[in-house]
């Protein structure tokens, strides 16, 4: 009996991976413009369009979502998103899905990078 080649595995692996991302999102990364004088302003630039992506409630276990309920600081829910190797995410990313913005909280690198890029993931609430 021989071994199975992890390369051969990694490859059958990716290929069901993909039936995974079941939704699209767009993915933005924030650049911050010079103004006159001192003045800066953030503005978002369009990465990538109907990227194949999958986003999945993983709980309140992170500082990504703080809201006020009768003046006390709740940790709302916290997600993954997760893309394809191929696309690049950073912490400077963006993510719209169904007209929602979230920010990258932090990226996840430990065992996933091979399958999909993922990252955790918090509601951008601009005000």
């Amino acid at each position: 009996m021989s071994a199975i080649p992890n390369a051969w595995i990694l490859n059958q692996v990716k290929t069901i991976a993909d039936d995974f991302l079941t939704d699209t999102c767009l993915i933005m990364r924030k650049q911050h413009v010079k103004l006159a004088g001192a003045a800066r302003r953030e503005t978002l630039v369009i990465v990538a369009t109907g990227a194949p992506c999958r986003m999945v409630r993983i709980g309140a276990r992170y500082d990504t979502n703080v809201d006020t309920v009768q003046g006390q600081q709740v940790l709302g829910d916290s997600f993954r998103i997760s893309v394809k190797p191929t696309q690049t995410i950073d912490v400077d990313y963006v993510f719209e899905l169904d007209s929602v913005e979230w920010h990258v909280v932090r990226l996840e690198v430990t065992q996933t990078q091979k399958v999909w890029n993922t990252a955790v993931v918090g509601r951008l609430r601009r005000g």
